[in-house]
């Protein structure tokens, strides 16, 4: 099996931002991921990949800078020329390297833990003791985790800050 890697050309069968060879080239620098990350199988890690390419373009696409490259292209990114919000210029077929990092981040949590799963509904708060939780039903939980959204941030209007979900009283 092979992943289709976006080269910046607006593939219409593109899989995911990061290949491979970049993703463990990453994630070997994270000495508390690399062991793990390593003992995935090739076939895995693309797995992983494309499930974390697929999680960044659900939960943030809407939000990305400027427009596609072209109609057909598979992924949200790429985009037409911009600037980032640090005022950096991207130019037409370019994948960002923070977009690549950040697929490669996705994939790794999307390889510990379901990241699509549905929150829990049904309850507006929970408690243990005396500690509740209340959960915020105008702000759902975010599947994306704070290192993959902070990389993303540049290319997204309004960055990649999200509220808090909820909060402990005692």
């Amino acid at each position: 099996m092979s992943i289709v890697v976006e080269t910046g050309a607006g593939l219409a069968d593109a899989e995911s931002y990061e290949s491979v060879a970049g993703a463990d080239a990453h994630l070997a620098k994270l000495p508390a991921r690399a062991a793990i990350w390593a003992a995935f199988s090739t076939a895995e890690k693309e797995q992983y990949l494309k499930a974390g390419a697929l999680l960044i373009d659900k939960t943030v696409g809407d939000r990305a800078l400027s427009w596609p490259v072209n109609g057909e292209q598979a992924l949200i990114f790429p985009r037409i020329s911009f600037w980032d919000t640090r005022r950096k210029r991207f130019w037409n077929a370019t994948i960002p390297p923070d977009l690549r990092r950040a697929n490669a981040e996705a994939a790794w949590f999307v390889s510990q833990e379901d990241r699509e799963e549905e929150p829990i509904r049904g309850f507006s708060s929970i408690g243990v003791g005396s500690v509740q939780l209340v959960i915020d039903k105008d702000n759902p939980p975010q599947p994306l985790p704070r290192a993959v959204l902070d990389l993303l941030s540049p290319f997204l209007s309004g960055g990649g800050a999200y509220s808090i979900v909820g909060k402990a009283v005692r």
